[in-house]
């Protein structure tokens, strides 16, 4: 949903759910056309959930800490700190 459909209307969102939903479960699959064909939209399908073209938060490099490092795949376990700064509405 970040990715593809930021700053989209809320019928946008639903209607690409439920195209998903459908991909991922198949059309043939009994329950899942069942879902997906009593998901209800209540409200204005043309209201976008944030109207803004960008974000207003920024995460950089520097503000983001791993441990341990190196990081590695056999390490059972590992620390991830992410500070990041609200810069208003992004213009």
């Amino acid at each position: 949903m970040s990715r593809n459909d930021y700053a989209s209307s809320i019928g946008s969102l639903l209607s690409n759910v439920l195209k998903d939903e459908l991909e991922q479960g198949g059309n043939n699959d009994y329950y899942n056309t069942i879902t997906v064909e009593q998901m209800l939209l209540g409200g204005d399908p043309a209201v976008s959930l944030y109207p803004h073209p960008l974000p207003d938060y920024v995460v950089e490099d520097p503000l983001i800490k791993i441990a341990p490092t190196p990081l590695s795949v056999t390490n059972a376990n590992f620390d991830l700190k992410v500070k990041f700064h609200n810069i208003g509405r992004a213009t």
